[in-house]
């Protein structure tokens, strides 16, 4: 008889109401990997994964900041012209609508963590925070914890999703883009 252990995930129960904004790594949104043509993983960066959590987590009605270290964002511009770097223009609209920050910091992690915690703000990464807990003791790595929601994917079509992010408002879990990806397929069945 074989035996499947399936692995124990908690989620985190986020009451919205006390949480004012998503607060997101951006660095850890954008960053991926692709193969090549021997299969071979090679680091790439589509700031169109970042465009996709936020526009996830503003329709479903949270107000967002994203933060980018600046040196990575330098960096993806100077490289655009790369096959594993997308549409670098994307990093100029999200700070234009605000929604994108750049930081010159050299420990970027800690100075949007602080952000989040000062602004009743949830956290959307997969980092552990390893350094940033012997670095700065003194902050509150309980509260952190349960601020941070880690359980986000982006599917190979692009889509985001955050399974413990709760609606906030009037946002609803059928996005604009989920909505028109439906009315495609009705308009194909039709």
């Amino acid at each position: 008889m074989i035996k499947i252990h399936a692995p124990i995930t908690s989620f985190v129960t986020i009451n919205p109401d006390e949480y004012e904004l998503v607060v997101i790594d951006a660095a850890n949104v954008v960053h991926s990997t692709i193969l090549d043509s021997d299969s071979n993983e090679t680091p790439a960066i589509f700031p169109e994964r970042l465009e996709a959590t936020i526009e996830y987590c503003q329709e479903i009605g949270w107000d967002v900041q994203a933060f980018l270290k600046h040196g990575t964002y330098l960096w993806a511009i100077k490289n655009h012209s790369l096959s594993n770097i997308g549409d670098v223009s994307i990093f100029d609209r999200l700070i234009k609508l605000n929604v994108l920050e750049l930081v010159n910091q050299k420990q970027e992690d800690i100075f949007w963590i602080d952000y989040a915690m000062k602004n009743s703000g949830l956290i959307v990464t997969h980092d552990k925070f390893r350094q940033e807990r012997i670095d700065f003791p003194d902050r509150d790595w309980g509260e952190i914890e349960e601020s941070t929601l880690r359980d986000y994917d982006i599917l190979d079509n692009g889509d985001f999703i955050l399974p413990s992010l709760p609606i906030k408002g009037e946002g609803a879990r059928t996005t604009y883009k989920g909505l028109k990806a439906r009315i495609g397929e009705l308009e194909i069945r039709v």
